[in-house]
């Protein structure tokens, strides 16, 4: 981990100290975590889905959410493969970002790109939070977490399905009856008032 600011590196230990906890805690450094088969993830992970990257925003250490900087990364998601949640999105920790002329750099925390389409294993339990009342969710195993998808990616050599993707549930979607009662109820509401407005008194 290195931080940048304005150009000069510069360490800090407290957030050093931060670094190595959660190396010893999780085992994530990319130098020290050993390698993942795609079946150890798949145990791993509380979650596995493929989604498009929405949106991801820089933040500052925030004691009331998140000790370091960090990003967040929000992800829409196209079909749950492990655990499918009541939820068409996700919102991914990342530590290191860049906030004002400071950059800090968490070397096994890959880069995402708005519109990237990926295929992510998760965790509920971020290691750098003592409690997770927001829900968000941290790869595992740091960068194998992570595996774009191009249009020459077969998830079939992962072991997953290529089809039967699972239903996401709609935001807001109003009941059925919804559709037919509405529209009825105020057609006959403009109805009778032009039909009072007909009729002479």
């Amino acid at each position: 981990m290195k931080i940048i600011s304005g150009g000069m590196r510069v360490f800090t230990l407290p957030l050093l100290l931060l670094t190595l906890s959660g190396y010893m805690v999780y085992g994530s450094s990319a130098s020290i975590a050993h390698v993942m088969s795609i079946e150890e993830m798949k145990e791993k992970a509380d979650v596995i889905l493929v989604g498009g990257v929405e949106s991801i925003i820089h933040c500052p250490a925030d004691p009331d959410d998140v000790p370091s900087m960090h990003r967040k990364v929000q992800i829409s998601v196209e079909r749950y493969l492990k655990n499918p949640l009541n939820s068409s999105g996700v919102t991914l920790l990342l530590l290191g970002s860049t906030v004002g002329n400071t950059t800090l750099v968490v070397s096994d925390q890959p880069d995402f790109n708005v519109s990237d389409r990926v295929l992510l294993f998760l965790i509920d339990d971020v290691w750098f939070l003592e409690e997770n009342p927001r829900g968000y969710f941290q790869l595992v195993n740091g960068n194998q977490g992570k595996i774009e998808i191009t249009a020459d990616t077969d998830l079939g050599e992962f072991g997953f399905p290529e089809t039967e993707p699972v239903d996401l549930p709609r935001k807001h979607a109003e009941p059925l009856w919804y559709r037919f009662v509405v529209p009825f109820t105020m057609t006959s509401l403009l109805a009778l008032m032009y039909w009072r407005r007909m009729i002479p008194r």
